[in-house]
């Protein structure tokens, strides 16, 4: 499960900075009990037994009922659900199927866009590890169509630990330290779930531009891959003629 655009601004700063995940047993002399990522063949079993449990709801519920977080598919390379799967999206917000979603709102805006309509438009789409293989093929489709020299930077999570690899818990200091070698010089697009709807700062109370300062790059949050088109298009450079 992910955390609602809500959730992340509600944690305390204790729970933000936690980097052991583990819970204590009640009576038990305080044992701890550690909790471990799913490994990728695993989370393959865990998939197979849900989709058979899903196929079950359907036949009885008329619907799925229940869903995977995206980072079972992700973890493993296996496609993500279709859309229908979802039945309308109702946890995306919890990061429920918004690998679906953003992948279907790439293929509308691609099916809508002109061939080259960004040609040679530069930038960096900077996210968490565990999302950034399907974001670098999301990214070279949409180069391909429109003509622009976006490329894709898998930023490791240092705040919190390398084991946290989505996202929406990065902190300013990652991206300033995953992007303060990156060569390009035009805007850096992050999700926009990075920003806390209440402060407007980053996961570490990094403000946005700050960091932005500090890497000396505009940084653009966005949801969608239509969101980075309009930003490109509304700065593309203006070329003079002479005379």
């Amino acid at each position: 499960m992910g955390l609602s655009k809500h959730g992340q601004a509600r944690q305390s700063k204790q729970m933000r900075l936690s980097r052991t995940c583990m819970r204590l047993l009640p009576d038990a002399q305080q044992e701890r009990i550690h909790v471990r990522r799913y490994e990728p063949e695993e989370a393959r079993v865990v998939i197979r037994q849900s989709a058979s449990w899903q196929r079950r709801f359907v036949e009885e519920r008329g619907d799925t009922f229940f869903h995977l977080g995206d980072e079972f598919y992700l973890m493993t390379g296996e496609e993500v659900p279709p859309t229908a799967h979802y039945g309308g999206f109702p946890q995306v917000e919890d990061g429920i199927g918004i690998t679906r979603f953003f992948l279907d709102e790439l293929e509308r805006y691609l099916r809508r866009s002109r061939p080259g309509v960004l040609q040679g438009q530069g930038g960096t789409v900077a996210c968490g590890t565990l999302i950034a293989p399907t974001m670098s093929r999301a990214i070279e489709e949409f180069n391909r169509r429109t003509g622009a020299t976006l490329k894709t930077i898998g930023i490791e999570n240092r705040y919190l630990g390398s084991e946290i690899n989505v996202s929406g818990l990065l902190g300013g200091s990652d991206l300033t330290a995953g992007l303060r070698d990156d060569p390009q010089s035009g805007p850096i697009f992050i999700s926009r779930t990075m920003i806390s709807d209440r402060t407007g700062t980053l996961l570490d109370d990094q403000p946005l531009d700050v960091v932005a300062r500090q890497l000396g790059r505009p940084i653009v949050p966005a949801h969608t891959m239509g969101e980075v088109a309009d930003y490109l298009r509304r700065h593309r450079p203006i070329v003079r003629r002479v005379a």
